[in-house]
């Protein structure tokens, strides 16, 4: 039965994921394997699902999202504060991510003090926030690809006929020099014992000013920073004064520079099989111990992904995985590739609600609740090629982790079904709430709600029209 008046999300946008992205191909997607003594299932939305498991014997409670590629999710970076400082709740940084993203689980490990500083790359829409270190992230290709693994940032200083190699980008360099952008944020407060040169902006930089007192001092967004190295000093020093003409910094990112990104530690499964290691990795009470966990998992070839929670900590509930164990567990899922996300206090995982905010869709250990951490995974929605309009809400106003059954109606447009001028002179009209555009969306009108005439639903022919029964999933505790 259509509705008189239809509501629609506008995305005038091209490309399910990239464009070129290669999601392999095939029918519906086969359901998880079998694991554990009790599971439960919930349809956040056509080609989402969150599953919650228990297993009495260890006991475990776990949840996972399970997405599909194919029905146009992928996933996204969000850093707390926009900046390389900065801690936000799980919660929080779903909401800040924008309606398009349905879910989230907190990233990576992060220092607290400068607060919230990721240990690996941070990238959110092709933005590097956090330099690449020697451990591995999670990334989305400029394909829309999954990829696991390490990146590395390589660079030069480049002053007249001489040229400096850069070791570190949007990240302290030990001995040596490292490169610091606008997107890094915060002013980078250096250790003793360094020089600085703070340059300006553009493809020929000026030198601002050159600092080698040795005191920790203040540079602003665009700095090169030699570190404690002594012998590299005379050679910075004697650039810089060369430099009249301008300096030259080229940095990129190896193998590839990633759309989204963020770190983890360490890689559980390559190919199937359990990296070597695990016993050891993080010290003797960190990889053999059980601790609540955070893993993200590939698999079907690259068209699953499962972004997965264990609670731990609590005794009769949940006690958590050691390594080995969360490595056991992606295998079982079907993961062929998976890594470890931040745990301990700071696993979460983030649902939207049906209000416009969101809720835990797990239980953290700390006492205090969800912790601040310094940035989350997010499910979002991906844009689908020559799609216009795009809307997944449930029936009732419930929760979509709440205690009631309910239907979601998922309504798709398209270009080939709704003239595109029909859809550009109802957004024009002013309809989109304030305050509800997606972030990183770059069309000139971004995500707009908006309200179709009778007159102008009638011009308009829905090309998918589904009902997803969403079965109530099992209260945490």
């Amino acid at each position: 039965m259509m509705l008189r008046r239809g509501v629609v999300l506008v995305a005038l946008l091209s490309g399910c994921a990239a464009p070129g992205a290669l999601v392999p191909r095939g029918g519906a997607l086969s359901g998880l394997p079998r694991f554990g003594d009790r599971q439960l299932q919930d349809t956040l939305a056509r080609g989402v699902v969150l599953h919650r498991l228990v297993v009495d014997s260890a006991p475990w409670a776990i949840q996972i999202l399970d997405i599909d590629r194919r029905a146009c999710w992928s996933l996204g970076a969000v850093k707390a504060g926009g900046a390389a400082v900065g801690r936000a709740k799980t919660t929080e940084l779903l909401v800040k991510r924008g309606p398009g993203a349905i879910a989230a689980v907190n990233a990576d490990f992060f220092l607290f003090t400068p607060p919230g500083v990721p240990q690996a790359a941070s990238i959110e829409g092709g933005r590097l926030i956090a330099g690449p270190s020697v451990r591995p992230v999670v990334a989305i290709t400029p394909t829309g690809a999954p990829w696991l693994g390490v990146l590395a940032a390589t660079g030069q200083l480049v002053a007249g006929v001489d040229t400096i190699s850069i070791t570190s980008w949007n990240r302290p360099s030990p001995n040596g020099l490292a490169w610091y952008d606008a997107n890094w944020g915060s002013p980078v407060d250096t250790a003793s014992g360094t020089l600085r040169l703070s340059l300006g902006a553009g493809p020929l930089r000026r030198v601002l000013a050159v600092d080698s007192s040795g005191r920790a001092t203040t540079i602003p967004g665009m700095a090169a920073s030699s570190w404690s190295d002594e012998r590299r000093r005379p050679r910075c020093g004697a650039h810089s004064s060369r430099s009249h003409r301008g300096i030259v910094v080229r940095m990129t990112l190896a193998p590839f520079a990633p759309t989204e990104a963020v770190g983890g530690f360490p890689m559980l499964l390559r190919d199937s099989a359990e990296v070597a290691g695990l016993e050891a990795a993080g010290g003797a009470n960190f990889g053999p111990v059980r601790h609540p966990r955070t893993l993200v998992g590939v698999a079907a070839g690259g068209r699953r992904l499962l972004l997965v929670t264990v609670d731990g900590r609590q005794p009769g509930y949940s006690m958590g995985m050691t390594l080995r164990e969360s490595a056991a567990l992606m295998r079982a899922l079907g993961a062929t590739e998976a890594i470890n996300l931040d745990g301990g206090g700071s696993t979460a995982m983030a649902l939207r609600n049906g209000l416009g905010g969101a809720v835990l869709g797990n239980h953290p250990s700390d006492k205090e609740g969800e912790r601040a951490v310094a940035n989350a995974l997010t499910v979002v929605r991906a844009a689908a090629k020559r799609l216009l309009g795009y809307a997944t809400r449930p029936a009732d106003r419930e929760s979509i982790a709440g205690p009631h059954q309910r239907v979601l109606r998922e309504t798709t447009y398209t270009a080939y079904d709704c003239p595109a001028r029909l859809l550009l002179a109802a957004a024009r009209r002013g309809t989109s709430p304030p305050g509800r555009s997606p972030s990183g969306s770059s069309n000139r009108l971004r995500h707009r709600t908006v309200v179709l005439r009778d007159t102008e639903r009638r011009r308009c022919r829905t090309t998918s029209t589904r009902s997803l029964k969403s079965e109530s999933p099992l209260p945490p505790g």
